[in-house]
């Protein structure tokens, strides 16, 4: 059925362009010529630029922009896996080193303990200041 209406199609068109250029000689005159002539301008443009055109360094340098891009992106994933590990891991030792921190009396548990209460207290101050200056 598809080659019946394909070639039905195809004989009509052919039919109404005999019938429209018969009209036209009769008349002396093109129908829809601004639009025709648009037409033929940029068909005549695009047959230049296909004919003028170097396909092989247009594909290999589209080739080469396609695979700077993929690689990219795939340089971006990896990073973004590796900053969320990093993130995951710092927070774990911190709360380990915490835990270690109350639970033992040693001296670098409780060094590091130190110095967080005291990097805390330099905050609170370095706040206090910058309000109090205000």
């Amino acid at each position: 059925m598809s080659y019946i209406i394909t070639i039905g199609s195809t004989f009509l068109l052919i039919v109404l362009f005999v019938v429209l250029t018969r009209l036209e000689q009769k008349k002396g005159k093109r129908f829809f010529a601004s639009n025709r002539a648009r037409l033929d301008a940029r068909l005549s443009r695009l047959g230049y630029v296909v004919e003028h055109i170097d396909w092989g360094a247009f594909f290999g340098h589209m080739f080469k922009l396609s695979l700077e891009k993929v690689a990219h992106d795939v340089v971006h994933g990896t990073l973004l896996v590796v900053r969320t590990i990093e993130r995951t891991l710092t927070r774990t030792i911190r709360v380990l080193r915490e835990r270690l921190a109350y639970r033992s009396d040693s001296p670098e548990a409780s060094e590091g303990f130190e110095l967080g209460k005291t990097i805390q207290r330099f905050r609170k101050n370095l706040k206090r200041d910058s309000t109090d200056n205000k």
